[in-house]
């Protein structure tokens, strides 16, 4: 398996949201992140998400020299409640829409 390469994406509508889970006890820098500042710059994404094992380890982090691709850094149990929180309001939207 190549170590560079993304790990995950999501697609929002139209919308691609790359995502990369880095989950040890160092704090994630670009050097960690090659395959997915290719990714962003291939598709021209500009937003991404690290997920990452620290709660220290959060914030956002430049990916270009431009400054024109950021990605979040979110510790995994705050992803974990983000993301399932989504989905609940999700769901709660459909049972008031359907």
């Amino acid at each position: 398996m190549d170590k560079d390469k993304i790990s995950d994406r999501i697609r929002k509508g139209r919308r691609l949201v790359p995502f990369e889970v880095k989950y040890r006890g160092k704090n994630v820098s670009t050097l960690d992140l090659k395959g997915l500042i290719q990714f962003c710059h291939e598709r021209n994404v500009s937003r991404s998400y690290v997920i990452t094992k620290d709660a220290a380890d959060f914030g956002i982090l430049p990916l270009s020299t431009t400054e024109d691709i950021k990605a979040l850094k979110i510790p995994a149990p705050l992803a974990c409640y983000w993301l399932g929180r989504s989905e609940v309001e999700s769901l709660d939207r459909q049972g008031l829409e359907g």
